[in-house]
Order: C-alpha cells, then structure tokens, then sequence
C-alpha cells in the first residue's frame, strides 16, 4: 500500500470519527428491505446466508497524547487508536466505533458498542448475521471462524470464511483503501446512509 494511500486512509478515519460527521452519515440500516438487499448480495458474493455486514478493527497509528500516553501504546509498540468499522457488501460504511486505544481488544469493543445492543435487544431482526474474524466471539448473529475445526464441514467453512474466497470488505485496511480511492478519483457520490442509531457517538 503506498504512503499516498494510507495517509488518505488515515485522513478517512480521522474526518469519518467526528461526532458530527458520524451522526448525520453513518448508521447500521434497520429496514426490512435495505437488510434483505445486502443479504442478497453477501449471499451472491460469498455464499453465506443472512449476512448483512462485515466487521473488523484496524489501528490508527496517532501522536502520542501529552498525559497517559501510555494508554495508547498497542502490542506493536505504538501509538494508536483501535477503529471498529462494519462494511456493507458495495463497502459503504455502515457503523464506526473510533474512541477506544490501542491496546483495547476488538471484542470488548464490539461488547460495548452501540451496535452489539441492536442486535441483542432484536432491534436487527434475528435472521441477521455479521462476518467477523476470530478476535470476535461466536454468536447467534455473528459468524467467525472455527478455531479448532475437526470435521470436513468446518473446514468448508473456514475456507469460505476466508478473505481471498469470499471477495468481500473482509480486510478493514483493503475496504478502507477502495472507499479512500474512490473518493480521492471522485466515483464516491458521498456517503449513504439510513436513519439509525450509531454506535460511535
């Protein structure tokens, strides 16, 4: 990935997290017809029924903070904040979660994310499943990898869970890359969105 790229990334990032920003362009769809069409499109892309999203962190490397910025410090030793970000199949974003550091673990975000409550209070309906890798735990409506498969039906499975066989936003940085180019080329008509809550107010 070249500097140009990642600096756009991270300029992405930056400006997607504002609060303002967030609240009136980003936000998980909750109608019926909207989920139905990306199941539709996952199912036709990678063959997994009911998926309406796909989930990943990536770390924003940042300028050490002047007080605690320790804090900040993740497990390849600098500093950075962990992004939680959910790609619609067409690799809209459709939720952000961007206030937590470094060293936080994917699934203590995702457990205390705004999002996580829709689906356990079934606000997203229960047939509704996001694709997440295996820094998440297994859920009803969060598919991850087997960690230990043992039989040729999990296997299956694990192969198809895999980035390079199911072609979709799987990789947060890749997904970041193909939003950024296309709105530094201007093929981006800006950002869609539903009228939902979001998880990162």
């Amino acid at each position: 990935m070249s500097r140009v790229i990642t600096q756009t990334i991270i300029q992405t990032i930056i400006a997607l997290s504002e609060p303002l920003i967030v609240s009136q362009f980003i936000s998980f769809p909750l109608d019926i017809p909207t989920l139905q069409a990306q199941k539709t499109a996952f199912m036709n892309i990678a063959g997994f029924p009911g998926v309406v999203g796909v989930i990943d962190g990536t770390h924003i490397r940042i300028i050490a903070p002047s007080e605690k910025g320790d804090v900040y410090v993740n497990r390849k030793r600098y500093h950075s904040r962990n992004i939680q970000v959910v790609f619609s199949a067409d690799y809209r974003i459709i939720d952000i979660v961007a206030k937590w550091p470094g060293p936080t673990h994917d699934a203590r975000i995702l457990a205390e994310s705004g999002l996580r409550h829709l689906f356990e209070i079934r606000r997203i309906p229960a047939n509704c499943h996001l694709l997440g890798d295996s820094g998440y735990p297994c859920k009803p409506w969060l598919l991850t990898p087997y960690l230990h498969p043992d039989q040729r039906s999990q296997l299956n499975y694990n192969r198809k869970h895999e980035p390079q066989s199911t072609k979709t936003p799987w990789s947060t940085k890749e997904a970041l890359s193909h939003f950024a180019w296309k709105g530094a080329t201007g093929t981006r008509k800006g950002l869609q969105t539903d009228n939902s809550l979001c998880s990162a107010s």
